[in-house]
């Protein structure tokens, strides 16, 4: 079934081979040590990668289910690289698959501090992309399940506000620390806050 997933030409094939391998094991350790052991989590990510939504869909819904097993299953698939491939995924244009990369991201970086970690790097342009989502799609209720998975995921990578001398705007899933003055915008609605030993200007 792993050698059908990744190799197969039919991508009807891989789309069963890959709900059949998420059915036996994920939710069984031993068998989730057995698909380890036979480079499972590199195909997984190789077959998350493809530009197939069904795949990508089964695909992050077995991510997701494993990463609730061990600590273990975690490591490897993000030692497998797969914080920066499903990053890589939520770069592209937006599709339905992506509320499902969402989900399984989240629980990567729930239960891995690596994974939060990677997940934070500037480079990978995370945190930006998902700020960006969140302003697009939070008044459209058919997406709310990708804006709550969003907001989620930054809860856990950028928690506190960050305050300057100026004006700043504080996301919905940002605690402000002491220290800081907190006013309305009455134009927006949009928390604001700064510094509170600067003046106004």
């Amino acid at each position: 079934l792993v050698v059908q997933l990744d190799q197969d030409s039919d991508e009807h094939c891989q789309v069963k081979a890959l709900y059949a391998i998420s059915c036996i094991s994920r939710d069984e350790p031993v068998a989730l040590a057995k698909f380890g052991q036979l480079d499972g989590w590199g195909v997984l990510v190789r077959a998350v990668q493809r530009d197939s939504p069904k795949l990508r869909t089964k695909g992050c819904f077995m991510i997701s289910s494993a990463s609730q097993v061990s600590g273990q299953v975690v490591k490897e698939m993000v030692d497998m690289g797969l914080v920066m491939q499903l990053a890589h995924i939520l770069h592209l244009p937006f599709d339905n698959s992506h509320e499902h990369i969402l989900s399984a991201l989240l629980t990567l970086v729930k239960n891995s501090s690596q994974a939060r970690e990677e997940a934070r790097a500037e480079n990978l342009g995370l945190v930006e992309v998902l700020g960006n989502r969140v302003k697009v799609l939070e008044d459209k209720e058919e997406f709310s399940e990708c804006v709550e998975h969003s907001k989620s995921i930054l809860q856990l990578l950028e928690p506190d506000f960050v305050a300057t001398e100026d004006w700043q705007e504080v996301a919905d899933w940002q605690s402000v620390p002491g220290g800081c003055h907190v006013k309305m915008d009455m134009e927006t609605g949009k928390k604001m806050a700064r510094k509170e030993e600067t003046a106004d200007r």
